[in-house]
């Protein structure tokens, strides 16, 4: 149904693109002819998608002919900063994806299998409140329902990005720490989009945030 052409005829509309390099340049005519027999045949096989962080927002966002969604996760019973974090993400990813990105927001308790396999899910909470997260294989290691900071820290931001253990094509995004701090730091550069991966292309450890005068 995602090939419906919106056309009364029927018929679907494509544009193809000429890049023969310094002809481009040069004054010179090029036609492009396409016979009337032609046929075009769209491939589609699902995979793994990478999930370095270099990459982001992909694969949440990728603007195909699929619609881009996620899934937002928060504790049962989340902190108003943890609510902070959660709305944070949204507006940002929002932003990233010109508000074409469909978010929910549902809690972890809440979480049923079907939701688990339909799209790409963001856990958003203190470590110690998102216990399924010790189901998933991140980088950064847990220890006792917390985070192992290389520094010790519990006030580092933590944002990590692994295949989903639930359905192929999907991922999960999990923007952490050990304290509330933490956790809104990371919301925060999840929101702008721009942060530096650390010892794993799928890892980001946050510090500290620069404000922006507005």
């Amino acid at each position: 149904e995602l090939l419906i052409s919106p056309r009364a005829d029927g018929q679907m509309e494509l544009k193809f693109t000429l890049n023969s390099g310094i002809s481009c340049l040069a004054n010179q005519r090029m036609n492009v002819v396409i016979n009337s027999s032609s046929r075009t045949t769209f491939l589609y096989e699902e995979q793994l998608p990478d999930t370095a962080l270099i990459n982001f927002p992909r694969p949440i966002i990728q603007e195909t002919i699929f619609p881009d969604q996620a899934l937002i996760v928060i504790p049962d019973e989340p902190t108003a900063t943890e609510l902070q974090s959660a709305f944070t993400i949204a507006s940002g990813l929002g932003n990233l994806s010109s508000n074409k990105l469909a978010l929910e927001l549902v809690t972890v308790g809440q979480l049923t299998d079907q939701q688990k396999t339909a799209s790409h899910l963001i856990f958003v909470g203190k470590a110690s409140t998102l216990p399924i997260l010790a189901d998933l294989a991140l980088p950064l290691e847990l220890q006792g329902g917390a985070f192992v900071f290389p520094d010790g820290s519990e006030d580092n931001g933590a944002i990590q990005m692994t295949n989903s253990p639930w359905a192929l094509k999907n991922v999960v995004l999990v923007v952490s720490g050990n304290s509330d701090l933490g956790t809104l730091k990371a919301a925060q550069a999840v929101s702008t989009g721009i942060f530096q991966e650390n010892s794993s292309p799928n890892l980001a450890i946050v510090e500290g945030i620069q404000e922006t005068a507005g």
